[in-house]
């Protein structure tokens, strides 16, 4: 009787044994199937927040609600929403950190987003940005007109695409200047309907501007050209 409980035990740590090793190897394998994950895309969202961003029922969008912005904010826009991977970066800093909605941008404060990533950046009431994936711009400081009550914002797109509407308010005179390549172009608030734009930085140095609603000028060395809707 005792030889059959000692065998008995014998074969039971036997499989505890298989089990614990099968375990391990399966968790080595892992491991190193992430660390190839990371190194091949590295730019891509973490492999924690791919799985919850696909999952059932998850956008994978976090967004801040604003009402119009301070009258004694110093600072030129908010971030208003982020989808999967975005990163900023301050004018005096040299790392990026991951951004969060409601987040503060300041003069030369860069927004970047990754593969299958966008951001939405608010200036005041009246104007949005949604920034495309893969796409990166920098935020310059406001110009403000006391008489007018005008506010002019400079966004300078570096790479990818930028989405933009701008409304008229009662709050201010809101003007953005999207910088491309080697244009800039201007939507004014000053309109009674929305202006609808986008802005694309392509690959040879070129910037493509386009306007879908309302009406809005281009500016370049060679002079000023008023672009209306399509």
């Amino acid at each position: 009787m005792a030889e059959d409980r000692l065998s008995r035990l014998k074969r039971a740590l036997v499989i505890i044994g298989e089990l614990a090793a099968a375990l391990a190897i399966v968790a080595f394998f892992f491991a190193i199937f992430v660390g190839i994950y990371s190194i091949s895309f590295p730019d891509a969202t973490g492999l924690g927040g791919f799985l919850r961003d696909t999952g059932p029922g998850s956008g994978g969008e976090l967004n801040f609600e604003m009402d119009g912005q301070p009258e004694d904010a110093s600072f030129t826009a908010l971030l208003s929403s982020v989808h999967h991977t975005v990163k900023v970066k301050a004018a005096e800093g040299i790392v990026w950190s991951n951004a969060e909605p409601g987040a503060q941008l300041y003069d030369r404060h860069a927004v970047q987003s990754y593969a299958r990533s966008g951001a939405t950046i608010s200036f005041g009431k009246g104007g949005r940005l949604r920034l495309g994936e893969n796409s990166l711009v920098v935020i310059r400081e406001n110009r403000r007109a006391a008489r007018s009550h005008r506010r002019t914002s400079t966004i300078v797109l570096l790479d990818g695409a930028l989405h933009g509407e701008l409304s008229p308010t009662s709050d201010e005179r809101l003007t953005l200047d999207i910088a491309g390549a080697t244009s800039t172009l201007r939507v004014d608030s000053d309109s009674d309907r929305m202006t609808e734009f986008k802005v694309t930085a392509n690959p040879d140095d070129f910037s493509t501007f386009a306007v879908y609603n309302g009406n809005a000028s281009l500016r370049s060395a060679e002079g000023t050209i008023d672009l209306g809707r399509n």
